[in-house]
């Protein structure tokens, strides 16, 4: 069985640095959906992949929300380019 240990929290009493915080954790979440995309074509599982490109399609939301509210420019993270469509919002 696999246990699973969630990353620490990070927190501030400065607003700016939790929407840079929050920022960084959409960014490795974005990083991590584009992974777990690949890996479930790799495998066949297309049904998979395409659950998987729904979810990341909102934590790309997040990710452009978090840069627009801090005036920054969406972050390019690497990886695949699953359910990148910078030109389209919600």
């Amino acid at each position: 069985m696999l246990a699973v240990t969630p990353k620490p929290v990070r927190t501030s009493k400065d607003p700016k640095d939790m929407l840079h915080y929050d920022l960084e954790g959409e960014n490795e979440n974005v990083r991590n959906y584009r992974d777990r995309i690949q890996q479930s074509k790799s495998l066949g599982e297309y049904a998979m992949a395409e659950q998987i490109r729904q979810i990341l399609m909102q934590e790309q939301d997040h990710q452009i929300d978090l840069a627009t509210a801090l005036g920054e420019e969406v972050p390019d993270v690497g990886g695949g380019h699953e359910a990148r469509n910078p030109g389209k919002r919600r």
